[in-house]
């Protein structure tokens, strides 16, 4: 494409952005003028002058994005293959929380060791073990569930009991979370 043809198609660009921005910015500037005399003590005339000076600073910022954008067009008509020599890699990957270690820093697990007699009837785990929290499994009844919410092996004898209907104590998706 000739260097004329696109400065053509350049300079169209800009007058059509230019209607769009002037013919929007219009009804914008009315009803800010608006807002801001009913919200402020400055007078109409210099809130007009203050909006006119924003509107204006933000037409030259777009006709320089615009300027930037057509230069970079004009500059390189053929398309670039990217070189992975000087493009750099994207990044490991990133961590999204806290390792399992920093999390038992902040919620350390507790001793197993709890006298029988002391230890919750097995109502009491069926409900414990109905929490969705895993550290709150775990605070309960730290006998029976570990750090990470999972029911311990010797208490896998509590799916097998059922309630006072006769229906089981455990639905299905509460089996999965504690047994995982």
């Amino acid at each position: 494409m000739p260097a004329s043809v696109h400065r053509q198609h350049a300079e169209q660009a800009k007058k059509t952005v230019v209607n769009a921005v002037v013919a929007t910015s219009t009804v914008l500037k009315e009803s800010t003028i608006q807002q801001m005399s009913n919200n402020t003590s400055f007078s109409k005339e210099e809130i007009t002058r203050i909006v006119d000076e924003a509107i204006e600073k933000n037409l030259e910022r777009n006709f320089a994005r615009i300027r930037a954008s057509m230069s970079s067009q004009q500059t390189s008509m053929t398309p670039t293959i990217p070189n992975n020599d000087t493009n750099p890699q994207p990044p490991a990957a990133i961590r999204k929380g806290k390792t399992v270690a920093e999390r038992k820093a902040r919620l350390p697990p507790m001793t197993h060791e709890v006298p029988k007699e002391d230890r919750a009837p097995d109502t009491e785990l069926i409900r414990i073990g109905k929490i969705l929290n895993h550290y709150k499994r775990h605070c309960a009844a730290h006998y029976a569930f570990h750090w990470s919410g999972l029911l311990k092996a010797e208490y896998k004898y509590l799916f097998a009991l059922q309630g006072r209907n006769g229906f089981p104590s455990w639905t299905p998706n509460e089996i999965s979370r504690i047994m995982r």
